[in-house]
C-alpha cells in the first residue's frame, strides 16, 4: 500500500496544463497571437474571400518546431469528426449536407511563413477542423514569426450551428484559420465536435471587412473606421462608436481605409486582448444602443421578427443588467464595449464582448454576457475543462436572478410545481427546479454519471457530456458557495478575476484563489466534484436534547451515506426559527451540538435546502418512517396522474375493484410508494394491496376471500447507501394463486440519452403456487408449482423506422399441486419487428413481426400463446386471472397480445412449435390533437400466419386468419393508452377462434379488443 501512495497522490492533483504548480501567477507563460485581417464578403458567390497576416510570438521555454491551426467551420460538413459523432449518436444534421449547403473553410493559396511557402496537412483526415504545417525554421524562446493566409470561408445555408447564411444574413462564428493554443501541455489542437468549444490565444484582432453598402454589421471589436450602419438602421438609443476606446494605452492604431468599390463600404474593427472573432450581417438589422455606466457603449442588432419582443430597450437593458451583475461579483468589466445580435441559429454563443442570440431573453443574456468574464476574460481550455466556464456560468446566470439553493435559503422566492387546472390540479408533484435536480441525480443512481475533468472528446454521449459540465459543475459551484460563504465566495471570484484576466486558466488557478481567500484545504473539495462522480447524502441517525442551564443544547448525530463529502448545515426549530450549525466535512460519523433559548420543535439536516443532499427522507429522525408527516406524505391515488414528491416518500391511496365468478366482486385498498419519481424512474417504489371478495367459493372455509400484494423497486435497503437500481420483488395471494418473483434488469444500452439502440437485458426468478383449485380457469392455468428461471433480452433502435428484438427463455420446474410428479420444463422464443411509415404525409404505416418458439413439457401457465401472452406474465391483470374474470369469458374477446400473435385466434390455444409471421398495414384517419381529448384513430387491415404444432395434436398444422380493425391511441394526462378493434373476418380454423364453435365458416364476422399492441 505505501508504494502505491505516490501514484494516489498524482491522481488527486489537480489538471494543470496553464498554470505554475503554485497556481498563481509567477512563472506564467503564455502565447501572443496577432491577427490583421482583410476580407470581402462575395453574396453573389455566398462566401467570403479573406487574407490575413498572423504576429506569432513565442513566450513558451520550448522551441518550436511546427504550428498547428484551427479551421473549425469545416465542422459542419461531411466527413468531419462533428459530423462522425452526429452519426455515432444518432443526429441528423451536416453528415448528409451536399453542396451548396455544407460549411467550409479553404485555403486558396499555401500559406507562407516569413514569406517561405509551407506544405498543409491535416493530420485527423477526412477531417479538416485541425491543420499543421512544418516551420520552415524552429521558432526559438521569445522569437516570433509572421505567417500569410489567403482562404475562402462559407457557413453553411440549411443547418445553422454557430454559424449559418440565409438571403443576405451571414454569421459567422468560425471562419478564419485561427493559430491553437500552445500551453505547458503542449499543442491544444482539439477536432471540432459537439462535446466542446474553444479555446484561443489572446493577442490583437484588426479586422477589416468589405461588404456591401447597406449591410449592418456587428462584430467583436470597436468599429475604429467605416460605418457599421447602426446609425441609419437605429430605431432606439443612442450610438456611441467609441472609436477611440484604446487611445488611452498610447499605441499608434492604423485607422486607415482603402477606397471601396462602388456600392461597397470598409469597416474596420479593432480588438486588444481577445482570442477570438466573430460577426455577422444583415441589410434588415435594427439596432438600438446605449452607453453603460456612461463609459461602455451597449450595442444590439435586432431582426424584424424580433424587434417586438426586443426592442424599445429591452435587450440593451437586460445587457446593463448582466454587466451590473458581473461587476459586482468579478471587478470591473475589461473591454470597452459589449455587443449583442441576433442569429440564424436558435441557441446562443459567446465570443469575447460578443455574443450571438437565436431567440434571447433575459436568462440567455445573462448566461452568455456572463461567458464574456468566464470564457471571454478567464480563458480555459473548454475541450479539457469546461466545466471551469460552463458550470460556473450557468450557476452564476441563476446567482443573478436569484434562483439558487443559497438564495433559497435566504428567502428568495422558491419555485413552485406547475399551476395546473381542471383534474390534472388534483396531481401533487415536485417543481420543475426539484425535478431538474433529481434528474441529474437519477443518472448518477443509475450510474450514467461521468465526471466533469475528462476531456471532451471522452465523453459517451453529448447529453452526458453537458449535464458533467454545466449541470453537475454548477452543483459544485453552488456547493462551493455553501461551504465558504457568501462573502468569501464573492472574494474568492474577485481574486480570481483580478490575477487571471486575459489570461489562460485552469483547476489550479481557480482552486488556488478559493484557498487563498478562504483560508482553507479545499483539493478534497476539487477532487470528488471534478474527478469523480458521487451524490452528497448525509443521514440524522440520533438526536438528543437536554436542558442546559437557561437554554437547551441539542445534539444531532450525522452521518455520511453518500460518496461526496460537504459541510452539512444541522438546524434546531424553535418559535424563533432555525438556529443552524455546521458539521465537519472530513468526518463521517459526528455529533454536532446545537443551543437554543427554548426547545426545539423540530432538528433535521439541511433544513432550509442550502445543499445537494439528495435523499430528504433522512434528514429527520423517525421512528415509524410511515407514521412520520416530516418523512411521509400520504394522498389520494388519481387515475392517470403521476405524482411525485422531493422531501418525503410519497404514499398514494386508492381503491381497486375486480371481478371473478368465485369470488364475485373483490373490493380492495391499493397504496403505492415512491420517492422522488421522475418519468418511469422512481426509487423505493412499492405496492401494498389488500382485497376482501364478495363471496367465497362453495365448500372453501372462508379464509380465500382476503387478497393481498406487497410489491417493491429499486428499493433502498437500510445497509445500502444507494438504491439497488434495476431489482424488483413482489408476493401476490390472488384469487386463489400465489405468486412470488424477484429480478434484476439491466439497462445495457450504449447511449442514455441519444438516439441509438436500446438494450436492456432482465434475469428473474418466478414461482406460481395454485392454493385452492377452486379459484382456477382450467382452461389457462394447470393445478401445479411451477418454478422458473428466466431471461429476457431486448434490442431496438428507431433508425431506420423502428426496428425491435427480443429474446426470452424459461428453464424450471413444475409439480402437480395434488403431489404428482415433478417435471423439468424449458421454452425458448424470439421475435423480429419493424414499423414504418409510408406517404409524403407519413399517413400510412406498416408494421412487420417475425416470431418463433418452442417448448418442452411447458405446464399450461408456461405454454407459448397462439394469440396471446401466458397467463405467468399476465398474472397481475385483474381483468384475466380468475375463473370467469371480467375479461376471460368465453363470450367476451379479449387479447392480450403476445406469443406467436394471430389475432383471430383464442388467447386460450396453446402451441410448442411455432413460426409466426404478423403484418398490418394501417392509415391514420383522425390525427391526435395536443392538450385535447381527440386522440389518433387509424384503420387497419392486418394478416397473420403461423407454421405450430399444439401440445398433444401430434403433426404440425398451419394457422391463418387476416380482417381489419381500428387502433386509438391518445395519452389521457400523464399515461399513454391504446385501445384495439379487430375484426379477423377470415380464421383458417373457425372453431379456434374467440367465441367459435365446430361447423363454423372460415369467413364470417368476428370481432376481439385489446389495451395493447402486438409491436
Amino acid at each position: 500500500m505505501i508504494a502505491l501512495l505516490p501514484l494516489l497522490l498524482l491522481l488527486q492533483q489537480p489538471t494543470q496544463t496553464v498554470s505554475p504548480p503554485s497556481g498563481d501567477t509567477v512563472g506564467y507563460w503564455q502565447q501572443r497571437a496577432d491577427y490583421r485581417v482583410s476580407a470581402v464578403l462575395d453574396e453573389a458567390a455566398q462566401e467570403l474571400h479573406a487574407k490575413a497576416t498572423l504576429t506569432y510570438v513565442n513566450n513558451s521555454p520550448d522551441t518550436l518546431h511546427e504550428m498547428r491551426l484551427e479551421q473549425l467551420l469545416n465542422a459542419f460538413r461531411p466527413g468531419s469528426r462533428w459530423s462522425a459523432a452526429d452519426e455515432r449518436e444518432g443526429r441528423v444534421r451536416f453528415q448528409h449536407l451536399k453542396d451548396p449547403d455544407f460549411a467550409y473553410e479553404r485555403f486558396t493559396a499555401a500559406p507562407t511563413v516569413n514569406g517561405a511557402p509551407v506544405t498543409v496537412q491535416y493530420p485527423f483526415a477526412p477531417d479538416s477542423t485541425i491543420a499543421r504545417f512544418d516551420l520552415p525554421h524552429a521558432l526559438a524562446p521569445g522569437d516570433s514569426v509572421l505567417v500569410y493566409f489567403q482562404w475562402d470561408a462559407r457557413p453553411s445555408a440549411t443547418v445553422y450551428r454557430r454559424q449559418g447564411r440565409k438571403g443576405r444574413h451571414y454569421d459567422f462564428s468560425q471562419w478564419y484559420p485561427k493559430v491553437a493554443v500552445y500551453d505547458r501541455g503542449g499543442w491544444e489542437a482539439q477536432p471540432f465536435i459537439p462535446n466542446g468549444e474553444m479555446y484561443g490565444e489572446f493577442g490583437t484582432f484588426d479586422v477589416m471587412l468589405d461588404l456591401a453598402a447597406d449591410q449592418v454589421v456587428g462584430a467583436t471589436g470597436v468599429p475604429i473606421a467605416g460605418d457599421p450602419g447602426w446609425e441609419k438602421a437605429k430605431v432606439w438609443g443612442e450610438t456611441h462608436l467609441a472609436r477611440d476606446a484604446y487611445a488611452a494605452t498610447g499605441a499608434h492604431i492604423d485607422t486607415t481605409l482603402p477606397t471601396p468599390a462602388p456600392g461597397r463600404k470598409i469597416v474596420r474593427f479593432y480588438a486588444r486582448d481577445v482570442h477570438h472573432f466573430g460577426w455577422a450581417v444583415d441589410p434588415e438589422y435594427r439596432y438600438e444602443g446605449a452607453l453603460y455606466r456612461r463609459a461602455i457603449p451597449i450595442h444590439v442588432l435586432i431582426t424584424p421578427a424580433e424587434m417586438p419582443k426586443l426592442g424599445h430597450g429591452a435587450f440593451v437593458k437586460w445587457n446593463e443588467h448582466a454587466l451590473d451583475f458581473l461587476e459586482k461579483i468579478y471587478g470591473p468589466y475589461g473591454y470597452p464595449q459589449l455587443t449583442g445580435l441576433v442569429r440564424l441559429d436558435p441557441g446562443a454563443t459567446e465570443f469575447p464582448m460578443m455574443a450571438m442570440y437565436g431567440a434571447p431573453s433575459e436568462g440567455t443574456v445573462s448566461h452568455e454576457v456572463g461567458h464574456i468574464y468566464s470564457y471571454g476574460m478567464l480563458a480555459n481550455n473548454e475541450w479539457r475543462e469546461g466545466w471551469l466556464d460552463e458550470g460556473l456560468t450557468s450557476y452564476q446566470s441563476e446567482w443573478r436572478i436569484r434562483q439558487t439553493p443559497q438564495d433559497f435559503a435566504e428567502g428568495a422566492p422558491r419555485p413552485q410545481p406547475p399551476v395546473a387546472s381542471g383534474y390534472r390540479a388534483h396531481a401533487h408533484v415536485m417543481s420543475s427546479h426539484d425535478r431538474a435536480r433529481m434528474e441529474l441525480y437519477d443518472v448518477d443512481l443509475v450510474g450514467r454519471a461521468q465526471a466533469p475533468e475528462p476531456p471532451g472528446y471522452s465523453f459517451n454521449e453529448f447529453n452526458i457530456y453537458q449535464m458533467a459540465v454545466y449541470s453537475r459543475a454548477d452543483l459544485m459551484y453552488g456547493m462551493l458557495r455553501d461551504l465558504l460563504g457568501d462573502s468569501t465566495f464573492t472574494a474568492f471570484l474577485h481574486d480570481y478575476y483580478a490575477r487571471w484576466r486575459f489570461k489562460h486558466v485552469d483547476e489550479l488557478a481557480m482552486r488556488a484563489s478559493a484557498e487563498r481567500v478562504s483560508g482553507r484545504d479545499l483539493g478534497w473539495f476539487f477532487e470528488q466534484w471534478v474527478h469523480r462522480t458521487g451524490l452528497v447524502d448525509y443521514g440524522l441517525a440520533d438526536v438528543r436534547t437536554v436542558r442546559d442551564g437557561e437554554g437547551w443544547v441539542t445534539r444531532a448525530r450525522v452521518v455520511r451515506r453518500g460518496e461526496y463529502r460537504h459541510g452539512m448545515p444541522v438546524g434546531a426549530r424553535t418559535a424563533g426559527g432555525w438556529t443552524i450549525a455546521r458539521a465537519d466535512p472530513m468526518r463521517d460519523d459526528q455529533w454536532v451540538e446545537i443551543r437554543t433559548a427554548e426547545k426545539p420543535l423540530d432538528v433535521r439536516i439541511d433544513p432550509l435546502h442550502s445543499t445537494e443532499d439528495w435523499d430528504r427522507r433522512n434528514d429527520v429522525k423517525n421512528g415509524v418512517v410511515a407514521l412520520d408527516g416530516r418523512a411521509t406524505m400520504f394522498v389520494p391515488d388519481w387515475p392517470f396522474l403521476a405524482q411525485s414528491d422531493r422531501d418525503r416518500q410519497l404514499v398514494a391511496i386508492g381503491p381497486k375493484l375486480w371481478y371473478t365468478g368465485p369470488g364475485g366482486l373483490t373490493s380492495a385498498v391499493r397504496l403505492k410508494s415512491s420517492y422522488a419519481a421522475v418519468g418511469d424512474l422512481a426509487w423505493d417504489e412499492g405496492e401494498l394491496g389488500i382485497g376482501v371478495s364478495a363471496q367465497v367459493p362453495r365448500g372453501a372455509p372462508g379464509i380465500e376471500h382476503l387478497h393481498g400484494w406487497l410489491s417493491i423497486a429499486n428499493p433502498k435497503l437500510p445497509f445500502s447507501s444507494r438504491p439497488l437500481v434495476g431489482v424488483s420483488a413482489g408476493v401476490w395471494l390472488l384469487d386463489g394463486i400465489t405468486k412470488a418473483e424477484i429480478a434484476k434488469a439491466w439497462d445495457l444500452s450504449p447511449f442514455l440519452f441519444s438516439n441509438g439502440p436500446q438494450m436492456r437485458l432482465r434475469i428473474g426468478l418466478d414461482a406460481t403456487h395454485p392454493y385452492d383449485t377452486r379459484w382456477l380457469d382450467f382452461a389457462r392455468w394447470q393445478p401445479m408449482n411451477v418454478y422458473d428461471a428466466n431471461a429476457d433480452f431486448s434490442w431496438s433502435a428507431r433508425r431506420p423506422g423502428r426496428l425491435r428484438g427480443r429474446v426470452r427463455g424459461f428453464a424450471g420446474l413444475a409439480r402437480d399441486a395434488r403431489g404428482g410428479t415433478t417435471r423439468a420444463f424449458e421454452r425458448i422464443e424470439g421475435e423480429l419487428s419493424h414499423v414504418g411509415t409510408l406517404g409524403a404525409a407519413h399517413a400510412w404505416t406498416h408494421r412487420l413481426r417475425v416470431f418463433g418458439g418452442a417448448s418442452h413439457d411447458a405446464p399450461l401457465q408456461r405454454s407459448i400463446g397462439l394469440s396471446s401472452l401466458d397467463v405467468t406474465d399476465t398474472y397481475t391483470n385483474d381483468f384475466v386471472r380468475g375463473r370467469d374474470a371480467l375479461f376471460a369469458r368465453t363470450d367476451v374477446h379479449f387479447l392480450v397480445p403476445g406469443g406467436a400473435g394471430l389475432r383471430g385466434y383464442s388467447p386460450i390455444v396453446r402451441v410448442d412449435r411455432v413460426a409466426a409471421a404478423n403484418g398490418e398495414l394501417a392509415r391514420t384517419v383522425v390525427k391526435a390533437r395536443s392538450k385535447s381529448f381527440v386522440p389518433e384513430v387509424q384503420a387497419v387491415a392486418f394478416g397473420d400466419g403461423a407454421w405450430a404444432r399444439r401440445p398433444f395434436a401430434g403433426d404440425r398444422h398451419v394457422f391463418a386468419d387476416a380482417g381489419v380493425g381500428l387502433l386509438v391511441r391518445d395519452r389521457l394526462w400523464d399515461r399513454d393508452v391504446s385501445l384495439r378493434f379487430d375484426v379477423p373476418v377470415y380464421v383458417r380454423d373457425p372453431e379456434l377462434a374467440p367465441g367459435g364453435a365446430p361447423g363454423d365458416d372460415r369467413m364470417k364476422l368476428r370481432w376481439t379488443f385489446s389495451f395493447a399492441e402486438l409491436w
